[in-house]
C-alpha cells in the first residue's frame, strides 16, 4: 500500500483508521526530537461491519453512520489546520462485496480517497505502532515480542519485527454476532451466548501460532514471548485490571499485565447483561463486543505461550501517521 509522504512532517497531519466496529482519528507532527507528537486522538463507533458476516455486504444504515462519523473527523481536521488527512480501511471493507458504494460516497461527499489496507499492511502498520509502547518501557528486555491487534472483523498477529505475520478473519464484532455474546437477555431472564463454544472455536483458529514458539507453553523455563496488545480490547482490559474508567496511556504502558487474567475477564463479562457490564470500567460502546475481543486476545496469548502482556491504545492509525511522517 502506497501511503502519501508528508511534504513537511513538522506540520500537522491526520490519519483515520476505519475498522469493522470503530473509527479512529489521530492528528500529530514531528517534534524537535523527530518523534511523533500527538495533538488530537479520538474514537467513534459507527459499527460499519454490522451484519456483514451474514450478508457479505455493508448495510445502508451502517454506511450512513460511518459517513457521518467521517464528516465529523474531516471538520475536526480542518479546524486543527492539518496539511493532509489519510483514510485507511481494514477488514470490513476488504470483505464487503459492495465496498465501492462507500468508497464513492466518501469521495463525493467528503473529498477523501479511501485506501484499502491489506492484511499484510495492517499487520506491519500495527508493528510500527507497537514500537512506541516498547520504547516507553525500555524495550522488551531480551524477550521475543508478539504484537496482536484485535479488531472488529480480524485479528492481526506479528512477530520477529514483522518477519512473521498473520491475519485471522475473527474479531470482536464478527464473533459477538456469531456466538451471541453481546449481552442480550432471553425471555427467561438469562444472558444469552455461547462463551465456551467461542473459546473452543478460537483455540482451533489460532492453533498455528504454537509453531511460532514451540515449547513455550509446555517447557518450564522455555522462551516465552512478551505480548503487546493494541486497540480497544487492549485498552478496556487495562481499565478492568487497573480498576479505572478512563484509559491512561502512560499508566497502562508502564506495567505488564498477566495473560492468565484475560480469559477470566472475558468469561465474566459474557455472563453479564449489557446493562450489568456498564457497572464495570469498560467503554459503553464496546461492552457488547468486548467478551469476544478478550477471547481472541486470551487465545492468542495461550497459543503463543505468553505470560505477560503490555496494552496500548496506539493502534493502526499511529502506524499510518508514523509512515506518513517518515518515522515508520
Amino acid at each position: 500500500m502506497a501511503l502519501p509522504n508528508a511534504k513537511d512532517p513538522r506540520r500537522l497531519h491526520g490519519a483515520i483508521d476505519l475498522g469493522t466496529h470503530s473509527c479512529l482519528l489521530v492528528v500529530g507532527q514531528l517534534d524537535d526530537k523527530a518523534q511523533l507528537a500527538v495533538r488530537h486522538d479520538t474514537c467513534k463507533v459507527p459499527r460499519l461491519g454490522e451484519g456483514l458476516h451474514q450478508t457479505g455486504r455493508l448495510g445502508r444504515e451502517a454506511m450512513d453512520r460511518t459517513v457521518k462519523v467521517l464528516a465529523g473527523f474531516v471538520r475536526t481536521a480542518r479546524e486543527l489546520g492539518v496539511d493532509s488527512l489519510t483514510l485507511g480501511a481494514t477488514a470490513a471493507m476488504r470483505r464487503a462485496t459492495n465496498r465501492q458504494v462507500l468508497i464513492d460516497r466518501v469521495r463525493a461527499e467528503l473529498g477523501l480517497e479511501l485506501l484499502l489496507i491489506s492484511e499484510r499492511d495492517e499487520a506491519e502498520l500495527g508493528w510500527i505502532a507497537a514500537t512506541a509502547c516498547l520504547a516507553n518501557r525500555g524495550g522488551a528486555l531480551g524477550q521475543p515480542v508478539v504484537v496482536v491487534d484485535v479488531g472488529g472483523g480480524s485479528t492481526e498477529v506479528v512477530a520477529d519485527g514483522g518477519a512473521r505475520l498473520r491475519s485471522f478473519p475473527v474479531g470482536g464484532l464478527v464473533l459477538s454476532e456469531r456466538f451471541g455474546t453481546d449481552g442480550a437477555v432471553g425471555q427467561d431472564g438469562s444472558v444469552q451466548g455461547d462463551w465456551a463454544g467461542m473459546v473452543d472455536y478460537l483455540s482451533g483458529e489460532f492453533a498455528e501460532l504454537e509453531k511460532w514458539f514451540p515449547g513455550a507453553s509446555q517447557t518450564p523455563g522455555g522462551e516465552r514471548p512478551l505480548l503487546v496488545a493494541l486497540g480497544g480490547t487492549a485498552c478496556n482490559l487495562g481499565c478492568l485490571e487497573l480498576g479505572v474508567a478512563d484509559f491512561d496511556h502512560e499508566a497502562a504502558e508502564a506495567q505488564a499485565f498477566r495473560c492468565s487474567a484475560v480469559l477470566p475477564w472475558g468469561e465474566r463479562l459474557a455472563g453479564l447483561s449489557l446493562e450489568q457490564r456498564g457497572e464495570l470500567p469498560v467503554e459503553a460502546a464496546r461492552a457488547a463486543v468486548l467478551p469476544a475481543g478478550l477471547a481472541c486476545l486470551g487465545q492468542v496469548a495461550a497459543r503463543c505461550g505468553a505470560e505477560e502482556l503490555l496494552v496500548t491504545g496506539r493502534g493502526l492509525r499511529y502506524g499510518i501517521l508514523s509512515k506518513i511522517l517518515g518515522i515508520g
